[in-house]
């Protein structure tokens, strides 16, 4: 398949380059040999290192443990020992303990692995032989910044002192809590601080504990990747793409001399990035012939959008849904005008890519609905960034927050789509230098556009 190229965004081309910093971006860019084989070297060193099969799919186990020994590889001496590799939510955990000492030292051990996250937080020792204060500094770790004040990390031939880190979200109260996190293989970290006792006394030892993602695998977690990155970013991390109109005129939906209810879908909607502007740019209201549907694997990002003041039922559904399941979506069959789909698809894993087209487009309408596609292309300046250990196979990667993304050819996204049912409209590349003038930095961006519409 001949390279197809996107017409020219603008006027903007570099002919000179000693130019190229007076924009902030040039259209059409084309690279040398040179810079192809630069590039095509990255990635194969990136294969070379690729991550280890036991970080991406194999199976292993997690354990935790509430302790009292120091950073020694092992559990001994446990007041509490919680085993598996489950996820549940705040619990509380509460032991008695006699001491032998005067200074006894609480540690807490997890023993972790790939991308497997414990959270700690409101620990608390109190003597119940004497009632008495609180005998532990700083217990629920509020007067803390980015370490533990008071607290200690024990990393020696255990996993590094960084696994224990000082988080704002998600916390059970306050502001602040724990999050422990070693990994790819199993490890340990240990973590606590000593308390003044009096020998013979008993002391109630108590603390909540939270455990989230599988405690196996990279490729196992993925479903809760993209809750935590919404969780941390909320709706301030992608931009409203306003581009959206220049790229798919077909989004404005007063280019189409229709009485019917235009339907529209849009899978991968995060927090409503394309779905808000082509609300706001349309005055789509009530009394619109549009119904736009939209769709997220994350249940965090459908439950920020439905917040946003633009989303009203009346002509926008909000739903959570995994794209490759084979689960039925709100809505028929053969009833969609257009589907679209934003960096979307290079986010899940290429040997799902057939059964995901394969499943959207029996919803689209027969000899007219259209799939609006625009994704990551090959040599991509983010693909070239990726460090060693990111490479799962060639061309796919993952992110250090465990999201996946993949980099495609053009000749491979028409074989997709066409042996799926669609017949291609365009199928574009589009080159572009940004520039950062005040750094002097050029960033090729590499992107593939495409318009596929149904059999």
């Amino acid at each position: 398949m001949a390279e197809e190229k996107r017409p020219a965004f603008g006027s903007r081309h570099l002919s000179d380059q000693q130019d190229v910093f007076s924009h902030n971006a040039w259209d059409d860019v084309e690279w040398t040999d040179e810079q192809s084989e630069e590039a095509n070297a990255i990635i194969e060193k990136q294969y070379e290192h690729r991550m280890s099969d036991t970080k991406w799919a194999s199976t292993t186990t997690t354990t935790s443990s509430a302790t009292t020994t120091g950073c020694i590889g092992s559990f001994n001496g446990s007041l509490n020992y919680i085993n598996g590799g489950s996820t549940f939510g705040w619990t509380q955990f509460s032991k008695t303990y006699t001491a032998a000492k005067t200074q006894p030292y609480l540690s807490f051990g997890m023993e972790t692995d790939n991308n497997r996250f414990f959270f700690l937080d409101d620990v608390s020792v109190v003597d119940i032989t004497v009632p008495g204060p609180q005998l532990l500094d700083n217990p629920g770790f509020e007067n803390s910044t980015t370490v533990a004040t008071g607290w200690t990390t024990q990393s020696a031939g255990c996993c590094n002192a960084n696994a224990v880190q000082i988080i704002t979200t998600g916390c059970r109260s306050g502001t602040n809590c724990v999050q422990y996190q070693c990994g790819p293989e199993v490890t340990y970290s240990f973590f606590g601080q000593d308390f003044a006792a009096a020998i013979g006394h008993t002391y109630n030892i108590s603390f909540y504990l939270k455990a989230t993602g599988t405690g196996e695998t990279l490729k196992s977690d993925l479903p809760s990747a993209w809750n935590r990155f919404y969780n941390v970013h909320e709706n301030k991390f992608f931009k409203d793409r306003q581009w959206l109109f220049t790229e798919f005129p077909e989004l404005l939906v007063s280019n189409t001399n229709t009485e019917q209810v235009l339907n529209i879908l849009e899978v991968g909607c995060g927090v409503g990035n394309s779905i808000f502007p082509i609300i706001r740019t349309n005055n789509i209201n009530s009394n619109s012939n549009v119904f736009l549907y939209c769709c997220d694997y994350s249940s965090t990002a459908i439950d920020i959008l439905k917040q946003t003041s633009d989303y009203n039922t009346k002509y926008c559904h909000g739903f959570v849904y995994d794209i490759t399941s084979s689960n039925p979506m709100p809505f028929e069959e053969n009833s969609l005008d257009f589907i679209l789909m934003i960096f979307v698809l290079s986010a899940i894993d290429p040997s799902q890519h057939d059964h995901v087209i394969k499943n959207l487009v029996k919803y689209l309408k027969p000899g007219r609905g259209k799939l609006l596609f625009r994704d990551y292309g090959l040599y991509d300046m983010a693909q070239l960034r990726f460090k060693n250990d990111k490479c799962i196979e060639k061309n796919l990667y993952a992110r250090s927050d465990g999201t996946l993304t993949y980099f495609f050819q053009q000749d491979q996204l028409d074989e997709l789509f066409t042996r799926n049912g669609l017949t291609k409209e365009q199928n574009l590349i589009d080159r572009r230098l940004q520039v950062n003038r005040s750094r002097q930095l050029k960033m090729y961006r590499i992107w593939l556009q495409c318009k596929y519409i149904k059999a």
